[in-house]
């Protein structure tokens, strides 16, 4: 990655991936990807999640050149919290929440210096860089779990 909007458009793809699932039937979108893993539905919970726990704690403090507020967060019971609330709205709503919460960070980004992309922030030394990094690994690894899925189920 060199440039901030290289940078951002690695943030971006998620978007259009997240905006694909729209089409999946319902009983797709429920079924694990292998027994006792999550499925879509619940991957996709646990990125709209942690997108909004990172754009609230981090992304858009770091824009606002103000503290960061990330508390210590215990990631089995918030993955947990995640699959279980992915459960309790629509699909629609919640593809739709991933693609604002993503949009909302993607905003943010943009509106930080690409200068201080370096810049460590907080007792956890965040970094912007860092962040797009572990994100983008992050997203890379669920959005290939469930292309695999839709392929071995000739879903795609």
């Amino acid at each position: 990655m060199t440039t901030k909007q290289e940078k951002i458009s690695i943030m971006k793809e998620l978007i259009s991936f997240v905006e694909s699932l729209k089409l999946l039937d319902e009983l797709t979108w429920l079924t694990p990807l292998q027994e006792g893993k999550w499925s879509t539905c619940e991957i996709i919970g646990h990125i709209a999640l942690w997108d909004r726990f990172f754009y609230e704690g981090a992304v858009l403090r770091i824009a606002q050149h103000e503290s960061l507020t990330l508390k210590k967060v215990d990631f089995e019971q918030f993955n947990r919290e995640a699959s279980e609330y992915s459960k309790t709205v629509s699909k629609d709503k919640l593809l739709e929440l991933t693609v604002q919460n993503r949009a909302a960070i993607i905003a943010a980004l943009q509106r930080i210096p690409e200068e201080e992309y370096k810049i460590e922030h907080g007792s956890g030394k965040l970094s912007v860089d860092s962040y797009i990094e572990d994100f983008e690994h992050h997203d890379r690894h669920h959005m290939n779990q469930i292309k695999r899925f839709l392929e071995e189920h000739s879903l795609s």
